[in-house]
C-alpha cells in the first residue's frame, strides 16, 4: 500500500523551548513516558520553514477538545522562569472536567498578586507623579507578568498543549510528541479547520481512522516571528482512501497532567524572590516597548484607539481587544481634558 507523502522542509529538531522553562516535567519523566517535544524553529537564516504534524487524540480520560489551554507567566524571577498560573489553570481543569492538581486547589497565584499590587501602584503614580511615569512603570513591571491575552474578564490562553506526531515519520512505531502551540497556530491551524466549508460538517482532525496532516510555516525570530500558511490535508491514498493511524501512534498518549510541572504558591514565590518590582530582561523590555508603542499613543492624535498588540515570546500576530483598564484610562484622560477646557473657558 503506497502512502501519499507531502514533501517539504520538515523540522525534526528538539532544541527549541522557553528560556528558563519550568512548565514541563523534567527529562526523566518525559523519557519514562516515551514522549518528546515537537519544536518549530525557523531556518537558520530566519527564512520560512515548513512544519507538519498529525494531531493525535487525547487520553480517553481527558477532554476531547484539541489540546489543553495553558496560562503561563514568563520571565519570573532572576532566572526568567516560566510557570503555569495556578489561578487560571484551576479554572481550566474545572471546565475540562480534569481533577485539579493539589498544588492548585486554593487557586492562589503570587505572580497575579504581585501584578495586581503593581497595577495599583501604576494607577497611583499616574495620578500623583504623572501619566507618562505611571505607564512606564506599568510596561516595565506589570505587562511582562500577564499570563493571558485579551480582557481580564475574558482571558485567552497564551499556549495550547497538544499531542502530535511529526508527519515526516510515517512508520508504525510509537513517536508521541507534545506541542506547546502558540495561540495563532492553534486558531489558524486547528480551530478554523474543524468545519468543512462546502458541507458545513464538523471535521474531527484527530480521528485515528480519518487523520489529517496539519501544516504551517514559521519565519523570523523574536519580535519578527510570523506563522503563515496554516492548513490541513487529509492523510489518504492517491485514490482518496483514508489511511488510518496505527494504534501505536496514540495508544500510549499520556494525560495532560502527566507532563506538566505544577508549582505550589510557596514554590512560585520562592522563584520570584523578594523583589516588589520585577526587573525585565532586555528581550522582555523590547516586547514591552513594542506593546506600548502601539497602545499608548496620545488619544488627541487619533480619532479611534488602536487595539492592543499582545506580548508573546514568539511575537504572534494576534490583536485582542483593549482591557477594562485601558477603557478606564481613556475615560479618565477625556475627563481631564474636559475639566481643563472648562477651567480655561471660566478664566476667559
Amino acid at each position: 500500500m503506497a502512502r501519499r507523502k507531502r514533501t517539504g522542509n520538515v523540522d525534526q529538531s528538539q532544541s527549541y523551548g522557553f528560556a528558563g522553562e519550568t512548565i514541563v516535567a523534567g527529562e526523566d519523566v518525559l523519557n519514562s513516558l516515551g514522549v518528546a517535544q515537537f519544536t518549530c524553529p525557523a531556518n537558520q537564516d530566519k527564512t520560512a520553514k515548513l512544519h507538519e504534524f498529525f494531531l493525535l487524540p487525547a487520553h480517553k480520560e481527558d477532554s476531547e477538545r484539541y489540546g489543553l489551554d495553558l496560562f503561563i507567566h514568563y520571565s519570573v524571577g532572576i532566572n526568567n522562569a516560566s510557570v503555569l498560573c495556578p489561578r487560571l489553570m484551576k479554572q481550566v481543569f474545572e471546565v475540562y472536567g480534569i481533577t485539579v492538581p493539589k498544588e492548585y486547589e486554593d487557586g492562589k497565584c503570587p505572580v497575579c498578586k504581585l501584578a495586581d499590587r503593581l497595577q495599583q501602584k501604576s494607577n497611583e503614580m499616574q495620578k500623583s507623579v504623572g501619566e507618562e511615569e505611571g505607564r512606564e512603570f506599568w510596561k516595565e513591571n506589570v505587562a511582562p507578568l500577564r499570563s493571558y491575552y485579551g480582557k481580564t474578564t475574558n482571558p485567552e490562553p497564551n499556549r495550547h498543549l497538544m499531542w502530535v506526531r511529526n508527519a515526516d515519520d510515517e512508520s508504525d512505531e510509537e513517536n508521541i510528541q507534545f506541542f506547546l502551540s502558540p495561540l495563532g497556530v492553534y486558531k489558524e491551524c486547528i480551530l478554523k479547520k474543524t468545519k468543512d466549508r462546502r458541507s458545513g460538517k464538523t471535521i474531527d482532525l484527530a480521528d485515528p481512522d480519518n487523520p489529517y496532516i496539519m501544516y504551517f510555516e514559521r519565519k523570523g525570530e523574536g519580535l519578527l516571528t510570523k506563522y503563515e500558511g496554516c492548513g490541513a490535508e487529509a492523510y489518504e491514498e492517491d485514490d482518496g482512501t483514508a489511511i488510518p493511524m496505527p494504534d501505536a501512534w496514540f495508544d500510549n498518549v499520556p494525560r495532560y497532567t502527566d507532563i506538566l510541572n505544577f508549582k505550589t504558591y510557596d514554590e512560585i514565590k520562592e522563584i520570584m524572590g523578594d523583589e516588589d518590582v520585577v526587573e525585565t530582561t532586555s528581550d522582555a523590555k523590547k516586547e514591552s516597548d513594542e506593546f506600548f508603542e502601539k497602545d499608548f499613543k496620545d488619544a488627541e492624535e487619533k480619532k479611534t484607539r488602536r487595539r492592543r498588540k499582545v506580548i508573546d515570546p514568539d511575537d504572534e500576530d494576534i490583536v485582542p481587544e483593549n482591557t477594562d483598564e485601558d477603557i478606564d484610562e481613556v475615560k479618565e484622560r477625556v475627563g481631564n481634558r474636559r475639566r481643563k477646557r472648562k477651567a480655561q473657558t471660566a478664566e476667559a
